[in-house]
C-alpha cells in the first residue's frame, strides 16, 4: 500500500479515535455529574476549542493536504505534528492510568499506539526515494 493511503488512513484513524474519547467523555459528565442549571455565559472555553482544533481539525487538514502534496518540507511538518500528538496521547494515557473507565483507557491506549505507528510511517515516507516515471 502507498505510504500516502496509509499516513491518510492513520490519521482518519486518529480523528475517530479522539471523536469517540470525547463522545465518551461527554457521556461520563451526563451520567455522572450535574448538568448547570444555567448555561455557561461565555460558551466554551478557549482551552477547548484549542484542544478540538489541534486533536480534530488540524489532522483533518492533514488528511487533505497529504492527497495533495509530497514536498519534503511537508514530510517535516507533518512528521512534527505526528510527534506532538504522539507526545500528547501517550501522556494523556498515563494521566488516566487508572482502571475506573477501562473503555476510555484502551481507546486511549489504541489511540497513542496509532500515533507512534503514524510517526514511524511518516519517517518512512520521508526516507523514501522518489520514484521517477
Amino acid at each position: 500500500m502507498n505510504k500516502q493511503i496509509q499516513i491518510i488512513v492513520l490519521w482518519l484513524l486518529l480523528i475517530v479515535g479522539i471523536s469517540i474519547h470525547s463522545l465518551i467523555e461527554t457521556g461520563e459528565a451526563l451520567f455522572f455529574a450535574p448538568l448547570p442549571e444555567e448555561p455557561y455565559e461565555d460558551g466554551i472555553p478557549m482551552f477547548a476549542h484549542i484542544i478540538y482544533i489541534a486533536s480534530m481539525v488540524l489532522p483533518m487538514l492533514f488528511v487533505l493536504l497529504t492527497l495533495f502534496f509530497a514536498s519534503k518540507a511537508f514530510k517535516i511538518v507533518s512528521l512534527v505534528f505526528a510527534s506532538l500528538l504522539t507526545l500528547l496521547h501517550v501522556f494523556h494515557v498515563l494521566e488516566e492510568g487508572g482502571l475506573e473507565n477501562i473503555t476510555q483507557l484502551l481507546l486511549l491506549s489504541l489511540v497513542a499506539i496509532t500515533s507512534a505507528i503514524l510517526v514511524v510511517t511518516i519517517v518512512k515516507w520521508l526516507r523514501a526515494k522518489e520514484k521517477v516515471n
